[in-house]
């Protein structure tokens, strides 16, 4: 007999000593089916009484054990119970009754040692005088998730112990999906009356049928990544560089890969080790030999099963003509980092318009090297905001952090004229924008003080809600903007404040869209595109660009822009003259999609290349 540890569920405990047990005044059997191959029904009494039970049919769902690259952990499966049906035979033999039998099904793990019996999964049956002599027919029987999902979480568990004991790594042990089968055996308690007789012998039975369990391997990268930047020189020589990033389930997983081409060609075992944010970055470079070169490559998990999409290529590696001097690549460095402050609101403060609420701007300038790793945005040496950033090899990104000054609370009736003998209050902030790489190392540091001033207020208005208004013709009130004055720029409906910030174009774009925050529906900007060529931005004139706007958005024909895919715009508010106030100008980087000259795919042109093996070198 077994213990009994829940309804319907027991401990994993040792075989049975005998499958049947007899007492000299009544019978009391215990019989079931053996684990393995054909079954030998086992009796405690002669032609006096014997008993049988095996499972005739069973439904069972496909049941999956999850893993986290070292343990199997819990059964992911849906909530289906485990039905079946159990024939059951019991006889007393020639002088005795049958007065009771319990029925249920038990499982047997792979080892044929541990098992689980489910007492309360079957049923049960208590006669009445007279007994039956006999008992032959079948019990059904229902065994939930909630009590079979410990049992096959061990059948994973015990399997993966044995193959580490046969020397196998957890790399290899939960890299793939295992199966394992799990037996249902029938059991049957009776008890009877009459004589105890002499052995019977044992009748052969069919094998007991099994539940498959799928031990599901571990898979540690969630997404990867591959571009490639095609770099060609006027000596004729050409390269790929390979930039790579993979992000994965847990932090510091070791990921190896190789990458393969279209016709099967494959670089030596690469190995990165993600961080305690669970991404990592590479980029690698492999040479191409003279002549045209076009192909496709891609990454291919070695450690676990994933790859990238295809990636295409497309470069002319012919040495210029008519050519005396050849002017040095630039050798690619760590992005740079830079910090700017400026005034998102104002409001009145004794009699002053002062700056309210602020953005600190953390800008990450890549310089021909991809980077990934965490910024941060301290305040007086007091930590503001820390996140992730991901630039490409010759992108920008910018942190942008918001926060409010305090001037104190200003008193009742306050009169808005400032007099002749007050200094105009101001606060001193240090700035300090960090970046750091995948292994939180120091890339770059940046350190500016600012300061942020109030200004005298000589036009009448209003108070609201401690924030300067003004009448304005036929509206209400106006709030100050940031730049702005009480007493010259709100008056002039033309003149742009200073106080904004370019959210369009930035990063990576697809549509030629500008977009303001922070300035004014009505205020003009003069506007100004610029081409990086050989590691500087150029300033570009055309018919198709658009030089002024009006308002806090616009549009530009991305098509008018030709010759580089990185390209940056300067926007300059301009007075009631039209005249560009140049200390209040912003500048935003953006890069353009593939397209045109930096056509890829079934749009690239096809040319005869080179079979080659690939070798990426130069591991960072």
């Amino acid at each position: 007999m077994s213990d009994r540890t829940s309804p319907g569920a027991q401990r994993l405990h040792q075989p049975l000593p005998t499958p049947c047990h007899t007492h000299t005044a009544w019978r009391r059997g215990l019989c079931a089916a053996t684990a393995v191959g054909a079954v030998f029904a086992m009796t405690g009494s002669a032609v006096a009484d014997h008993a049988d039970a095996f499972v005739t049919q069973l439904n069972a769902p496909p049941i999956v054990v999850q893993s986290q690259g070292s343990a199997y952990t819990q059964v992911s499966s849906p909530a289906i119970p485990i039905e079946g049906t159990i024939s059951l035979e019991v006889d007393a033999g020639v002088s005795g009754r049958v007065k009771r039998w319990k029925a249920w099904p038990m499982l047997v793990l792979p080892d044929g040692v541990s098992r689980l019996d489910f007492r309360d999964a079957g049923g049960a049956m208590n006669y009445q005088r007279p007994y039956p002599k006999a008992v032959d027919r079948d019990q059904d029987f229902v065994i939930s998730k909630t009590d079979y999902s410990s049992t096959m979480a061990t059948a994973c568990i015990r399997h993966s112990e044995r193959l580490r004991a046969q020397g196998l790594s957890n790399t290899q042990i939960f890299g793939q999906d295992r199966q394992v089968e799990v037996a249902v055996k029938g059991i049957v308690e009776y008890e009877t009356t009459g004589i105890v007789g002499a052995p019977v012998p044992p009748e052969v039975r069919p094998a007991d049928p099994t539940v498959t369990v799928n031990c599901k391997g571990h898979e540690p990268v969630e997404t990867s990544s591959l571009e490639v930047v095609e770099q060609a020189f006027i000596a004729g020589v050409c390269r790929l560089r390979l930039n790579g990033r993979i992000v994965t389930t847990r932090p510091n997983e070791e990921v190896s890969f190789r990458y393969a081409d279209e016709v099967g060609n494959q670089s030596s075992v690469i190995t990165v080790r993600t961080n305690g944010t669970r991404f990592a970055t590479f980029s690698h470079t492999d040479k191409l030999p003279s002549g045209p070169n076009s192909g496709r490559v891609r990454i291919i998990g070695v450690s676990s099963v994933f790859n990238t999409p295809w990636q295409d290529y497309n470069l002319d590696c012919n040495q210029a003509t008519g050519i005396t001097t050849v002017m040095p690549q630039a050798v690619p460095q760590p992005p740079e980092a830079s910090v700017a402050g400026s005034v998102v609101s104002e409001r009145v403060f004794q009699g002053f318009v002062c700056p309210d609420r602020i953005s600190i701007d953390g800008t990450i300038t890549a310089r021909g090297l991809m980077a990934t790793g965490s910024a941060a945005i301290l305040l007086d040496n007091r930590h503001k905001l820390r996140q992730d950033f991901s630039v490409s090899e010759d992108g920008t990104e910018t942190v942008r952090y918001l926060d409010s000054l305090t001037w104190g609370n200003p008193s009742g009736g306050l009169t808005l004229g400032a007099g002749s003998n007050t200094e105009p209050p101001k606060k001193s902030v240090m700035m300090h924008f960090k970046i750091t790489d995948a292994q939180g190392r120091i890339i770059d540091t940046a350190f500016r003080r600012h300061s942020f001033a109030c200004r005298p207020s000589t036009q009448s208005g209003q108070i609201a809600g401690n924030r300067l208004v003004t009448p304005q013709q036929g509206s209400g009130h106006q709030m100050v903007r940031p730049g702005g004055t009480a007493n010259a720029q709100l008056a002039r409906p033309g003149a742009a404040v200073s106080g904004f910030a370019i959210q369009a174009p930035q990063g990576r774009v697809r549509k030629g869209e500008i977009r303001l925050s922070g300035g004014q529906a009505n205020a003009n900007y003069s506007l100004r595109f610029y081409r990086k060529t050989g590691g500087s931005f150029q300033p570009v004139r055309s018919a198709q660009l658009p030089g002024r706007m009006r308002g806090t958005r616009a549009n530009f024909d991305l098509g008018a822009l030709s010759g580089s895919r990185v390209w940056r715009i300067e926007i300059c508010p301009a007075g009631s003259t039209g005249i560009a106030n140049a200390q209040s100008c912003k500048t935003s980087d953006f890069r353009l999609p593939r397209m045109g000259g930096a056509r890829s795919g079934a749009d690239a042109p096809v040319k005869e290349g080179k079979t080659r093996r690939l070798a990426p070198r130069n591991a960072n």
